[in-house]
């Protein structure tokens, strides 16, 4: 058996397990899952019972709420900015190369991912009942699968308006609560609506073609940004919760 020894500083060690790995059909994500980064992540993850970022390349895995996929939420952690959004749509996998240094920051907090996952999560759920509810109507898929990550985008922004983020008193313990996911269930509601009006309003098959290239057109995110932010200035103060006191006000035995 041939083997090679490279000895290099810390800060090389991914890049170099990295690039040697794109020769083979290792997929890009399931390198990074073993870098330091993750494996903090998923120390903080394992005190309260969640599986996060299994390293299983190629396996499937049962899908629950409890097991959280490095792939999907880097896909949710990347659609909260306007820099990443389309990318998250179009190509995950770049996702793992230029932009992932500042997606998955030095000291990021597992509460931080956490709240990507929900927020993709609900943002998925809700957006398939509004698409049930629509019936027929003729702009319905513009509720297609990849709106949920502009539902995670629209999310966000209202999330940055109505509560102060990061909070200490929101912890991953806390985030587990029915009265915490319930509140941040009606950001994610509002956010398919809010979308959906404006990507109505906004839609024009002669500029972006079908509904599908349409939610991966940059264009169509600069037309609609200003009409989805325009949106959320209307909202009233006390239109949506203050996640960090729903968290404070959990009773955490």
């Amino acid at each position: 058996m041939l083997a090679r020894v490279i000895a290099a500083k810390v800060g090389l060690k991914n890049e170099i397990v990295r690039y040697n790995n794109s020769q083979n059909a290792v997929k890009i994500w399931t390198v990074r899952a073993a870098d330091e980064i993750q494996e903090q992540l998923r120390k903080e993850f394992q005190k309260v019972g969640v599986t996060y970022a299994p390293k299983q390349a190629g396996s499937r895995r049962k899908r629950d709420v409890l097991s959280i996929e490095l792939d999907k939420v880097t896909q949710y952690l990347a659609s909260a900015e306007p820099a990443f959004l389309i990318q998250a749509i179009d190509n995950k996998s770049e996702l793992f190369d230029e932009p992932y240094q500042k997606l998955f920051k030095k000291g990021i907090g597992a509460t931080s991912v956490y709240l990507a996952w929900l927020v993709g999560r609900f943002a998925d759920e809700e957006r398939q009942k509004h698409l049930e509810g629509l019936g027929s109507d003729e702009n319905a898929p513009l509720l297609g699968v990849t709106s949920t990550y502009w539902v995670t985008y629209c999310t966000f922004k209202m999330l940055t308006k109505f509560s102060d983020l990061p909070s200490p008193q929101i912890t991953l313990q806390r985030m587990r609560f029915p009265e915490f996911e319930n509140a941040l269930r009606k950001y994610v509601k509002k956010a398919v609506e809010m979308f959906y009006d404006a990507a109505v309003d906004s839609y024009d098959r002669e500029q972006y073609g079908s509904f599908k290239s349409t939610l991966r057109s940059s264009k169509f995110l600069a037309k609609i940004d200003s009409k989805i932010n325009s949106r959320i200035v209307k909202l009233s103060a006390k239109s949506l919760p203050d996640l960090s006191a729903t968290a404070k006000s959990v009773k955490v035995v």
